[in-house]
């Protein structure tokens, strides 16, 4: 257990119920629940810069990076973004130190994103 007091399980599960769900992007098929990939990249999102449990959060929530009070429903997410274009798709923040929020938000391909000038370089001693 994390100092949050979650594990990574938790806290997505957490969020699941914290959000709507008449927005369709979650589902009950055969027993299991389903997800949208829009669905997942949204509650990965959120869970990497709001719990610590999240093995991503060193390099997001710790860092100072923060979801906005608007997207941390989902309905506001899709509204703002849109359904994400294919699975080779990603979220991506134009400001690599900016928080995830409109204006600074946008889908890139992954091979876009690894070509994208646009993010953390590591210090060479």
């Amino acid at each position: 257990m994390s100092v949050s007091g979650y594990t990574r399980t938790a806290a997505h599960r957490q969020l699941a119920r914290d959000s709507a769900t008449q927005h369709g992007h979650t589902m009950v098929v055969d027993g299991r629940v389903r997800r949208t990939p829009t669905y997942v990249t949204w509650q990965n999102m959120v869970a990497r810069c709001r719990y610590p449990s999240s093995p991503a959060f060193k390099y997001y929530g710790g860092r100072g990076i923060t979801v906005c009070d608007r997207w941390l429903k989902f309905p506001n997410f899709l509204e703002d973004m849109g359904i994400r274009p294919g699975l080779d798709f990603q979220i991506d923040r134009i400001n690599n130190d900016g928080n995830y929020e409109p204006g600074n938000c946008r889908w890139l391909t992954r091979a876009e994103n690894v070509a994208d000038a646009n993010r953390r370089r590591k210090k060479v001693a």
